[in-house]
C-alpha cells in the first residue's frame, strides 16, 4: 500500500528533490535589463536546458486563457516557475482529470508561433538566462 506525506501528497522525494534544485536556480536568476525580456517562457525554457529530466511546457493558464510556460517534472507533476500573478514557484499534482488544477494547465505546443508571439525571442532569452546560470 502507497502511504501519503501530509506535508508532501503524493509526489515522489526525487521529484521534490528535482524541484528544489530548479528553485535555487530560479533564484539565482539575475535580474536582467530591461526586465521586460523575461517572461514564464524564457524561465522555463532555460530551466530546461539545464535539468535534461524536465520539460518545458506551453499552453494556456485557465480557462481565460493567459499564455503560459510551465515545467513537466512526469507523472502529472507540474513546475510552475513563474506563474501568473504570483510571487514564488510552486509544485501542482495535475496527474488526475478529477485534480481542479489539471484544468487549469492546458498545452498548446504551437502557442508561441501564433497570433504575433515570437517563439525565437523567448528561446533567446533563454539561452543567456541558461549562460548566467552555468
Amino acid at each position: 500500500m502507497r502511504t501519503y506525506s501530509v506535508r508532501t501528497g503524493c509526489i515522489a522525494p526525487e521529484t521534490l528533490s528535482m524541484f528544489s534544485r530548479l528553485v535555487e536556480d530560479f533564484h539565482a536568476i539575475p535580474d536582467l535589463d530591461p526586465v521586460d525580456k523575461v517572461s514564464c517562457h524564457a524561465v522555463c525554457r532555460a530551466l530546461a536546458m539545464k535539468h535534461e529530466r524536465v520539460a518545458c511546457v506551453d499552453g494556456w493558464f485557465s480557462a481565460i486563457g493567459h499564455d503560459h510556460s510551465w515545467l513537466d517534472l512526469g507523472g502529472g507533476i507540474i513546475a510552475d516557475m513563474y506563474p501568473i500573478a504570483g510571487t514564488a514557484p510552486f509544485l501542482v499534482d495535475a496527474s488526475h482529470f478529477m485534480v481542479p488544477w489539471h484544468r487549469l494547465y492546458m498545452p498548446h505546443p504551437t502557442l508561441l508561433d501564433e497570433g504575433g508571439r515570437s517563439r525565437e525571442h523567448h528561446e533567446r532569452v533563454a539561452y543567456e538566462i541558461c549562460a548566467l546560470l552555468a
